[in-house]
């Protein structure tokens, strides 16, 4: 993918809510710019710590998801100096081993990139509706999952 680092038309901003896998090299790419110093990513995965998961269900309501998802990014903007950053999560069903999230978080240094990757992160366990529902293998139930408790 060609990508012009001069090139600043695009939103700083880029939420994305979908069924469908991400190209980590090309989300990179996207927030890359001459006076970025660090670029953060972190991706998270469908674990199965049993080995009894046979897939995990995420269901949201789109016009809420997105709303909570770029408010957190505006703020993380805003709080951590942040150039360019991309928040994907994907939804429907996945498998174990199956990405399930990105975060990436361009800035001109690497502490406030890591910061800013961590703190979306952990918001995004406590602050965004996202219902996920396990199926197990094993005795073929459905669980939904309760969402950690927000930290005070």
């Amino acid at each position: 993918m060609d990508v012009n680092p001069h090139n600043r038309s695009e939103s700083s901003i880029r939420i994305v809510v979908d069924d469908k896998d991400f190209s980590l090299a090309a989300e990179v790419e996207r927030v890359r710019r001459l006076d970025v110093g660090a670029i953060v990513t972190f991706v998270g995965t469908v674990r199965d710590l049993g080995g009894n998961l046979q897939s995990l269900f995420l269901e949201h309501y789109a016009p809420m998801t997105r709303r909570h998802l770029r408010r957190l990014a505006t703020i993380t903007k805003e709080i951590y100096a942040v150039d360019a950053l991309t928040v994907y999560h994907r939804v429907g069903t996945l498998y174990p081993t199956d990405n399930i999230v990105l975060v990436v978080c361009a800035t001109q240094h690497r502490q406030q990139a890591f910061v800013a990757t961590q703190h979306i992160v952990e918001s995004l366990k406590t602050t965004i509706p996202f219902w996920k529902r396990e199926k197990y293998i094993q005795e073929k139930t459905l669980k939904w999952i309760d969402p950690p408790q927000q930290k005070i």
